[in-house]
């Protein structure tokens, strides 16, 4: 699939722009258009490899646990605060560290009216696909702080998993 961004009207003539996988451009048109999407503007977008790189050292930067410690202080905050606050709240921490951009994106593009989950998808190296479905999920089911809770302890299990293998390759390799 393929990433095109649009630009066009619907039916009450306001401006709609965003984001869309399809195939190519045909699919992405009868998408718009199905949805009822007068198209002015419809572009592919690709990932330049820099982009790519700077992502994928980011995520070296962050650490592994980087991301089940986002979802559970997320998932705390989401208690009392709006998903765009909680986020505001997490970018207003995180200054001088790794995660600020990120953070920083996370809150603009929410507070432009962008699904938490497609603001994820920018940074889908970082995130991975199999959190970023979970948070769609979340969201269009209602329970966004319960998907969270769970996505953190599932991802803290996941390091602890990781970190007990290394130990034991390190072990394993430092004996022969």
């Amino acid at each position: 699939m393929k990433k095109f961004k649009y630009k066009g009207y619907d039916a009450q003539a306001v401006e709609q722009v965003g984001t869309l996988e399809a195939e190519n451009y045909k699919e992405a048109y009868a998408a718009l258009g199905y949805q009822g999407i007068k198209v002015i503007k419809l572009e592919q977008t690709q990932a330049s490899l820099a982009k790519s790189l700077a992502n994928f050292h980011l995520k070296m930067k962050l650490g592994g646990q980087w991301k089940s410690v986002f979802f559970r202080e997320l998932s705390v905050i989401l208690g009392v605060m709006t998903l765009h606050d909680s986020l505001k709240t997490l970018a207003g921490a995180a200054k001088n560290h790794p995660s600020e951009k990120i953070l920083n994106d996370l809150v603009t593009a929410v507070g432009e009216g962008q699904n938490f989950s497609t603001a994820l998808e920018r940074y889908e190296i970082i995130f991975g696909g199999d959190a970023i479905q979970s948070v769609e999920i979340g969201e269009a089911s209602g329970n966004l702080q319960d998907v969270t809770s769970r996505l953190a302890a599932q991802l803290e299990r996941n390091y602890s998993t990781e970190k007990k293998f290394a130990a034991q390759c390190i072990i394993r390799f430092s004996c022969c």
